[in-house]
């Protein structure tokens, strides 16, 4: 009997098809997945917005400056830690070692664990040394991070099974916890007048190993069984390494190219510079995610054009999109101008009163479109099959802010460091340009 003899209308009646059908329950399945990964993503993101806005209002500039250097450090020994681990996990555990992922997760915390410590001692031992002949906040905040270092990046190693197993709405979870006991940790830290730049990475080593608690409960019951021959550490040990040696040098100029000014600018000038640069940079921080978070969106929007009308389609999309984030980020750097001395205020409850102006605000908010502008020819250069073209156009800004900025900082301190930002993000957008422009022709 057919929908329209039943009594029903045609129309229902082929809407209840396509909602049955296999096609579109795949279809649905996919974009729950990808909706999930991308707010895995976005969690941590704000988490490290909200973080950072919160320490700098209870901590000050000073003690600020201090958390910004011992948090740069142990970013570089998170970069380390993600090409060595966590890149191969990804790779290894989906392909050659996915029959036998909870085998290769036993495996992996034994090397998580010596990995860890390793990189703990060295982030101690530059504590160590901070505390005979530096700064005493410094110091400590680099004892607590080394110390707190295997608990810190837990959650980065159990992050991939959950991705491999397509559970990615549990990392989700995971992070909207640690997000919540560490605002949670900070805030009965300040009241209790017990914060310091040390005390706010024991508060985050605490909160991670919560997150990664809720992880292991539910891993144990989602691995599969094993099957094929026993793996040995060596062997895994092995992978890890020929993949990871050449991924930590693309990872090494990633963080100097991101990282190495809020070392450069507490040592060159003071630690209350170095907070200040950290506080002002978090004001223009939400543009920074919101370009990010249109990277799912923009690279495969770009590659289908690619693929059904080749370049020149493609040329047409990119100007498009370069007019779009252009004006938005530049009227968005009007508002930061406009308004970023009252927003400082605001944001930090005054404690960076004086130490903003017109002009560090100016050449704070001139990095957002470069920056805009160099995400979409990026993403244009990826979707068109030129991804080595994206990393050698990371080598000359690089460059640029490890010469040209550590001059500009030691001549001008927290706007000389936004400047060599903008100088790193006019190269990039120019490298970046040549590059594509040499592909179209």
């Amino acid at each position: 009997m057919t929908g329209a003899s039943s009594g029903t209308p045609p129309g229902v009646a082929a809407v209840r098809v396509a909602l049955a059908s296999p096609r579109l329950g795949r279809l649905l399945r996919l974009a729950r997945v990808g909706v999930t990964a991308i707010a895995d993503q976005g969690i941590a993101a704000v988490s490290s917005l909200v973080i950072g806005v919160l320490l700098a209002r209870w901590l000050g500039a000073e003690d600020y400056g201090a958390y910004m250097v011992a948090f740069s450090c142990f970013l570089l020994a998170q970069n380390l830690y993600d090409a060595a681990m966590v890149e191969p996990m990804t790779v290894y555990g989906a392909g050659r070692h996915g029959g036998q992922l909870r085998r290769y997760m036993r495996i992996a915390g034994g090397l998580h664990l010596w990995l860890a410590l390793a990189l703990g001692l060295l982030l101690a031992g530059g504590g160590a040394v901070m505390l005979h002949r530096g700064s005493a906040g410094v110091g400590w905040a680099l004892v607590a991070a080394g110390a707190g270092m295997p608990l810190l990046l837990t959650r980065w190693l159990l992050r991939p099974p959950f991705y491999i197993l397509r559970q990615h709405h549990r990392c989700v979870m995971a992070a909207a916890l640690q997000t919540a006991v560490t605002v949670l940790g900070l805030g009965v830290l300040a009241w209790s007048g017990w914060l310091s730049p040390a005390a706010a990475f024991a508060a985050q080593a605490v909160a991670t190993a919560a997150a990664a608690l809720f992880l292991i409960l539910h891993l144990r019951r989602m691995l599969p069984a094993d099957e094929g021959p026993p793996m040995r550490l060596r062997g895994v040990a092995a992978d890890h390494w020929r993949y990871g040696r050449w991924s930590i040098p693309g990872r090494l100029f990633e963080w100097a190219g991101t990282n190495a000014l809020y070392l450069a600018v507490p040592a060159l000038a003071t630690l209350s510079s170095g907070g200040t640069f950290r506080a002002v940079a978090l004001v223009i921080m939400p543009a920074l995610l919101v370009l990010g978070s249109m990277g799912p969106l923009v690279l495969p929007a770009f590659a289908r054009v690619f693929e059904a009308g080749g370049q020149q389609a493609l040329d047409r999309m990119v100007v498009r999109m370069v007019a779009l984030v252009a004006g938005a980020t530049l009227l968005f750097g009007v508002f930061v101008v406009a308004f970023g001395e009252r927003v400082v205020s605001l944001l930090y409850g005054g404690r960076f009163d004086g130490m903003v102006d017109t002009a560090i605000l100016t050449a704070a908010a001139a990095q957002v479109p470069f920056t805009a502008v160099s995400f979409v020819l990026g993403s244009a250069l990826r979707a068109g099959g030129r991804v080595r073209s994206t990393f050698f156009a990371q080598l000359p800004p690089t460059l640029s802010t490890l010469t040209v900025g550590l001059f500009l900082v030691d001549h001008h301190g927290v706007l000389g460091a936004f400047l060599a930002n903008d100088l790193a993000g006019v190269i990039t957008m120019a490298v970046l340009a040549w590059f594509y422009r040499r592909g179209a022709r």
